[in-house]
C-alpha cells in the first residue's frame, strides 16, 4: 500500500519500499560487490534481514512478541522494570535495577516508579530511558541486568544465524552488520 501511494505522486521512475533493516545492511557492505550478508537492528524494537547472491532475501515480521521477537529497547525496558519490581516486593532476586530505575526518574522506590508509570507522570515514550540504565547496571556487574543483556545478545545471534542458514550463507563469508541504539550502546 505504501509503495502504491508513493508511486501515485510520480516522484521517481521506479519505487521500491523495503524494511529499513535492508538499508542498514547496504550501509555496512562494500558498494562494488553484490549485496550479500545479514543485518540485525536493535533500537526500540529488533529486526533482521539478509541478502544472498542473486537477490534472495531472508526476513522476519518483527512486530513484537506476537511474531516471536525478544528484545529491542522497549522490551528490555519492560524486562528491567519487571525484574526490579519483583526484587523490591520480595518475589524475585535482589538487583541494583530496583534502585537505579527509580533514581533515574528522581524517585526513591519501585512502587513510586510503578505508580508514576501507571498513573501517567512518566509517559510511555520515557520508558525507553530504562534501557541505558539497564546497560549501565549490567556493566557494573549486576547479575540480573547482565542476564537480560546476555539474553539480548543470544537473540541477536539467533536472528543472524537463522537468516544466514535460510540464505545458505552459514558456511560462507557473509558480513553481519549490527545497528540501532541498543547495539551501539
Amino acid at each position: 500500500r505504501l509503495e502504491a501511494e508513493i508511486v501515485s505522486y510520480g516522484w521517481a521512475r521506479t519505487v521500491t519500499v523495503a524494511n529499513d533493516t535492508f538499508a542498514l545492511l547496504r550501509s555496512g557492505l562494500p558498494d562494488e560487490t553484490e549485496p550479500t550478508g545479514v543485518a540485525v537492528v536493535c533500537g526500540a524494537g529488533i529486526n533482521c534481514a539478509g541478502l544472498a547472491p542473486g537477490g534472495r532475501s531472508a526476513r522476519f515480521p518483527a512486530i513484537g512478541r506476537i511474531s516471536g521477537d525478544w528484545g529491542g529497547g522497549g522490551h528490555l525496558a519492560d524486562e528491567a522494570l519487571w525484574w526490579a519490581a519483583r526484587a523490591e516486593d520480595g518475589r524475585g532476586e535482589d538487583t541494583e535495577l530496583a534502585r537505579a530505575l527509580p533514581a533515574h526518574y528522581g524517585l526513591t522506590t519501585m512502587l513510586e516508579l510503578i505508580e508514576a508509570i501507571h498513573l501517567g507522570p512518566i509517559t510511555q515514550a520515557r520508558r525507553h530511558e530504562m534501557t541505558p540504565v539497564l546497560s549501565a547496571v549490567a556493566a557494573a556487574g549486576d547479575p540480573i541486568a547482565r542476564a537480560i543483556v546476555a539474553r539480548q545478545a543470544d537473540e541477536v545471534v539467533a536472528l543472524a544465524t537463522v537468516a544466514l542458514t535460510r540464505l545458505d550463507l552459514l558456511d560462507a563469508y557473509a558480513p553481519v552488520v549490527l545497528g540501532g541504539g541498543v547495539l551501539a550502546a
